[in-house]
């Protein structure tokens, strides 16, 4: 290795704001990686090893490992060669802290909080705190080694120290830096600088000397870039960290507290500056010292209070590194890993894009199986002649209890049918008491249909109301959106109420208990009806997007649109081009030849009970075995525990197949797909022992036998184009949409999606009249959200036109009146 050039990419990421540490805590770590997706972010998809740690920070790089260093006893480090599975290294200081730790920070017990790391002047600069529990007694130290594979590691000693007298800069009142949280920057013109800082007086910069890492100026303590004074609305910073791009550099640093599990509020936020010691500045022009600092990441979903940022730069992509709580893992400390973009006016964009969906097809389990639920007090599942099976709730106490983190979304969508009753009915109320919650109810006191979030540093709660209650006995489509602005309710795709003040998040509400049918006040009456399809979104979906859902199937669990990339617009499971894999004119291009695929996250029909597989392709010549889809494992070359469709087997034919450890159902069908496009819609109902294929909406076959379960095909790997089996061939064909519903299709369905092709979302409907004296009324069932009435008097002709007037639901249906003129016309509905 040339010592004079730095081995390899460095990210730091310091993991916690330090003085909130407990010396004696020991955390599980398990880390998570963005392994799918594209720009600006990706859900995220768990790494498939883990480690005991304590606070793992940064990641820098030397030869072809992967390094981070932690918090802890002696500063602990890991090593990679992948990001995925880690390896301890042992500790910086196995025999104890240097001694002048102690002479500095006398209660320091050894226990180093937050380190960082990067590579200059030929070597690896690893910077430490030492310091206690609320404490502002405190110092930072160095320790530099040629090596991470093979250190050999030189203790530098102090490089900043605070104290209860020590002054922080002469262009401020008199206040005290706590030097914690060591952030380190080596610019592109080679200078080297540190910021450190927590909540007792803000963030501060200063020049380190390249030669030594130490201070270059050591009676100056630097520039005070971010405040964290309540005189400035009361925000607390730390944790704080530079990265430079393009020209500006960019502070990120943390809002909120940490450190107390599913209950930590840190939050990300950034601002830039043309020069290092700024002034640093968010998007609204705000100054980072008075306050500002743009939001980049929350607590979203199962990932609560990320901070200390990082940002890893290779191959062209720069990975974002941070460090949340688990909400669904008793608030475990862990590790995330997303893609960062950069927008037009190069601001950072990150998107954690998860989302939960109950199709309540046999329970309240969530459709992958991430954010559970369970029913309670009588509630159920039943069969609704319009919608299949939906959750029941009777209004008699019967509720739905959902996983507590999944309220920390900004979007909430469900159908819903409300028979009646008594006002302030829940839809669903996520919160913890009557102090803190979201809420929707069919009908307020006002008689409108209202959403509420209320928390506690808010004085006026954040309120939606609709012009009017939610109609009664009629399936309805109801969403929530909340971007930390604007807020709107829909009704059946369309915007209702909108607020441009509703800045309430709802992971500030801490919620505790979510309900779906019952309300946080105990004297509110219980939900009397029925919801089916509840979709909760970590981001606030567009009006565009939520009208495409209100006009989905209920069932519908992932699409893959091809629409410019491998994205679900639907189950948020996005998907990643592989080799010669290119997405072309709204299309999945794959030719044959080895290597090329669509790789989708793993699960995604294993916590199905039934489930269906629709796609339109256009097949070219294929080799044997070739797949369209395979989800399941490998073992060594051969697949197993899986579920495939080849539309090209070896006999000459096609061939459904679900192999699990309970058994195996096969079905072959003559002859094979080459040179043919086709609309094939694949349904699998294990509980009622039913399987069928349909080709052009057309029957195909089906069966009732007995099928293994789909919680026994695995959530490893989920392949479009590839095979699990090593020796099988690779795809060629033209797929343009592919689609997967967690349910059975009914025959009618699947020929209205025949009949309407890709791209569209169709339903089976039908259009009623009735004479009312002069008027003829005409209605669709209210579940038909988006159709538009037209006529035309002859039909052979052309010509049609929409008809006039807005049709209102009342008793299940959508209904218009239209004059009866005497001469002969026809109608339709079409969206």
């Amino acid at each position: 290795m040339d010592p004079a050039e730095p081995p390899g990419s460095k990210c730091r990421q310091p993991v916690e704001a330090a003085f909130r540490r407990s010396a004696r805590s020991l955390w599980i770590l398990v880390l998570w990686f963005a392994a799918v997706g594209g720009m600006p972010g990706a859900a995220q998809e768990p790494l498939t090893g883990h480690v005991w740690a304590h606070d793992p920070s940064q990641l820098i790089k030397d030869g072809d490992r992967y390094f981070w260093f932690c918090t802890g006893p002696g500063i602990s480090y890991a090593w990679s060669d992948d990001r995925l599975d880690w390896t301890f290294a042992g500790a910086v200081f196995p025999g104890g802290a240097p001694g002048w730790t102690t002479n500095a920070v006398p209660e320091f017990a050894g226990h180093f909080w937050a380190p960082d790391v990067a590579w200059f002047n030929g070597r690896y600069h690893v910077y430490y705190s030492c310091s206690s529990w609320g404490s502002i007694d405190s110092a930072i130290g160095l320790v530099t080694s040629p090596s991470l594979i093979t250190p050999g590691w030189t203790d530098r000693g102090k490089v900043v120290q605070s104290d209860n007298s020590w002054e922080a800069g002469p262009e401020t009142d008199i206040t005290t830096v706590n030097c914690i949280d060591p952030g380190v920057l080596v610019a592109g013109n080679g200078s080297v600088w540190l910021t450190y800082g927590s909540y007792f007086d803000g963030i501060m910069v200063t020049q380190l000397n390249p030669l030594t890492g130490l201070r270059l100026n050591p009676d100056s303590p630097g520039t005070r870039i971010a405040s964290s004074s309540t005189r400035f609305l009361g925000n607390t910073t730390e944790a704080s960290f530079l990265h430079q791009h393009g020209a500006y550099y960019y502070l990120f640093l943390n809002y909120g507290g940490c450190c107390v599990g599913i209950d930590s509020t840190y939050n990300i936020r950034v601002g830039r500056s043309t020069s290092v010691t700024g002034p640093y500045v968010d998007r609204e022009g705000v100054n980072l010292i008075g306050g500002g600092g743009t939001l980049l990441l929350e607590s979203t979903g199962r990932y609560l209070g990320p901070g200390h940022a990082g940002v890893f730069g290779e191959n062209g992509t720069d990975w974002f590194t941070y460090h949340y709580y688990d909400g669904n893992d008793s608030g475990v400390a862990k590790i995330g890993m997303a893609r960062l973009g950069w927008d037009e006016d190069d601001w950072p964009v990150l998107t954690n894009d998860w989302s939960a969906f109950y199709p309540f097809e046999v329970d309240a389990r969530d459709h992958r199986g991430v954010y559970g639920g369970n029913l309670q007090g009588g509630a159920s599942i039943a069969v609704d002649p319009d919608r299949g099976r939906v959750l029941n709730l009777a209004g008699n106490g019967g509720r739905a209890r959902l996983a507590t983190s999944v309220a920390n979304a900004s979007t909430f969508m469900a159908w819903v049918k409300w028979n009646g009753g008594g006002d302030w009915q829940r839809i669903f109320d996520f919160g913890d008491g009557t102090s803190r919650y979201l809420c929707l109810t069919p009908r307020s006191g006002s008689g409108r249909m209202r959403f509420t979030i209320r928390t506690p540093d808010v004085v006026e709660d954040g309120i939606l109301e609709a012009p009017s209650a939610l109609p009664v006995n009629s399936w309805c489509h109801v969403a929530v959106t909340l971007d930390g602005h604007r807020g709107l309710l829909f009704l059946n795709g369309e915007a209702l109420a909108g607020s441009n003040r509703l800045t309430q998040r709802p992971w500030q509400v801490l919620a505790r208990t979510n309900y779906l049918g019952a309300s946080q006040f105990a004297a509110d009456p219980a939900f009397n009806g029925q919801i089916d399809s509840l979709r909760v979104f970590g981001r606030a979906l567009s009006v565009a997007e939520v009208r495409d859902l209100a006009q989905a199937h209920p069932a519908l669990a992932h699409r893959y649109r091809f629409n410019g990339d491998a994205r679900d617009s639907v189950g948020m499971a996005h998907g990643t081009l592989v080799g010669n894999a290119t997405v072309t004119d709204h299309a999945l291009e794959l030719t044959g030849e080895p290597g090329g695929y669509l790789a989708l996250p793993g699960g995604l029909v294993s916590s199905s009970a039934a489930a269906t597989f629709e796609f339109w392709a256009t097949f070219g010549p294929n080799a044997d075995w070739v797949r369209v889809f395979d989800f399941g494992t490998t073992n060594g070359t051969r697949g197993s525990e899986f579920v495939f469709y080849s539309p090209h087997t070896g006999p000459g034919g096609q061939r459904l197949e679900i192999s699990t450890a309970a058994g195996t159902f096969t079905h072959d069908s003559v002859p094979t797909l080459d040179g043919r496009t086709a609309h094939l819609a694949i349904v699998l109902d294990p509980p009622n022992r039913y399987a069928a294929v349909y080709t052009n909406g057309v029957l195909d076959f089906e069966t009732t036998t007995g099928i293994p379960a789909l919680s026994g095909v695995s959530s490893d790997l989920a392949f479009l184009g590839r095979s699990l089996f090593a020796a099988d061939g690779w795809l060629n064909a033209t797929l343009e949409e592919f689609r997967i519903y967690d349910g059975r299709l009914s025959a009618g369905e699947i020929q209205a999606n025949h009949l309407a092709g890709p791209e569209a979302l169709a339903l089976p409907l039908a259009l009623s009249t009735a004479r009312l004296g002069g008027q003829l009324e005409l209605s669709w069932p209210s579940y038909g959200a988006g159709f538009g009435l037209q006529s035309v008097e002859q039909v052979s002709g052309g010509g049609w036109i929409p008809v006039a007037g807005k049709a209102a639901i009342s008793e299940g249906r959508y209904r218009l009146a239209v004059p009866v003129l005497g001469d002969a016309r026809w109608f339709r509905l079409l969206r």
